[in-house]
């Protein structure tokens, strides 16, 4: 699953749960968020960082996706100004690597930062872990 697919399954989710004004997506050589979308009756706004299957290299696969989920936490920890400010923060990865930033991102650390966990399947189909949750 490349990182685009990852982005379209996760706005698809978000757009269907009411997240559906002003939705911008990044490219892969993009600075920034790679999904800002604003709710469609809240002023609160979704900041999504997306990481997709990494690619075969000369690494061991587990450790490539070692790499991607701290590059992913690191790059959305950047973006995050002030946690009290009323925004939620987001990791959408494929599954096996969203299973990882669940064993070791804490839920405590999770629910101060307002970090959702999207979770995406090889079929398309996301779940959403929100924050202080280890289960959807």
């Amino acid at each position: 699953m490349t990182e685009t697919e990852v982005q379209k399954c996760v706005v698809a989710y978000l757009a269907a749960k009411g997240w559906s004004r002003n939705i911008k997506t990044k490219g892969l050589n993009e600075h920034g968020c790679d999904i800002v979308l604003r709710h469609s009756k809240y002023a609160r706004y979704f900041f999504i960082e997306c990481k997709g299957e990494p690619r075969e290299s000369t690494k061991s696969k587990s450790s490539s996706r070692e790499v991607s989920f701290i590059y992913s936490l690191g790059q959305i920890i950047t973006r995050i100004q002030n946690p009290k400010a009323g925004y939620y923060y987001g990791l959408a990865l494929p599954e096996l690597i969203a299973n990882l930033a669940l064993r070791r991102v804490s839920s405590y650390v999770r629910k101060h930062l307002k970090l959702h966990i999207f979770s995406i399947a090889n079929n398309g189909v996301v779940t959403e872990y929100k924050p202080g949750k280890t289960t959807k």
